[in-house]
Parts: structure tokens; C-alpha cells; sequence
């Protein structure tokens, strides 16, 4: 089974997301507080919310983070062609061979394949 990733793009007045309302809560958690230490942001994000349970926080490295520049041939714009802006997108699909899809419509599953670069230029999507 390929593994894959969606990003929807949001569409102009429909702006609610599940962050939203995370970053809300975590907000109102720092108000008032005094944080010193990143750890105490640590700590202050994860008791930030109680029921059902408390937040996670993950540490990432420095070698998590892809440096595209690295990859001239990678990506240069994910606009798909001249008739289609990337306002028109509201979805894009991330596949660990380096493909990259992009869909118009959220009520369609119809995936169009948006070409770009070579693959043996991309960067490794496995850590």
C-alpha cells in the first residue's frame, strides 16, 4: 500500500479548521502566564487541554526540515497550467514516489497528476 498525504486548501469564507481551534485553546492557556524556557511552552501546550485527554507534543531535529533549494529540478510552482491558478485547487495529494496530484473539486475524486521535475531529483519523503 503507497503511502500518501492530502493538504486541503482552503476555500475563501470557510476558514474553520481543527488548528483553529487548538491554537484557541492553547492561547488562552498562555494568557497571563510568564514562559521562560521553551520547555515551559512545552509543558504550558500539553496541559493546555484536559478532557478528553492532554495535548501531544513532538520534538523535531534539524534534519527533519527539507532544504528544496537543494533541488533545483524539485519544484519550481504548483500551478498546474495556465488555465488553472492554484486558487482553483482545493486539494493537493503528496505521494512517497514524488508525485504530486491536485484536484479542483472536493466533491470529485477525480486526482489529475501535476507534472513537474524528475524524481530522482526530489528529496527522500522518508526520514
Amino acid at each position: 500500500m503507497e503511502k500518501t498525504a492530502e493538504q486541503k486548501i482552503l476555500e475563501r469564507g470557510h476558514t474553520q479548521m481543527e488548528v483553529n481551534s487548538v491554537y484557541a485553546t492553547i492561547v488562552r492557556r498562555l494568557r497571563n502566564m510568564d514562559t521562560y524556557l521553551p520547555l515551559g511552552y512545552v509543558n504550558l501546550i500539553k496541559a493546555a487541554r484536559i478532557n478528553p485527554r492532554l495535548y501531544k507534543v513532538h520534538y523535531l531535529a534539524f534534519d527533519f526540515f527539507k532544504d528544496f533549494d537543494k533541488y533545483p529540478d524539485a519544484l519550481k510552482s504548483i500551478k498546474p497550467f495556465k488555465e488553472v491558478n492554484t486558487t482553483d485547487m482545493c486539494a493537493l495529494k503528496y505521494n512517497v514516489g514524488g508525485s504530486l496530484a491536485f484536484k479542483l473539486n472536493f466533491s470529485s475524486d477525480d486526482w489529475q497528476t501535476l507534472q513537474f521535475g524528475r524524481k530522482e531529483n526530489l528529496p527522500s519523503t522518508e526520514p
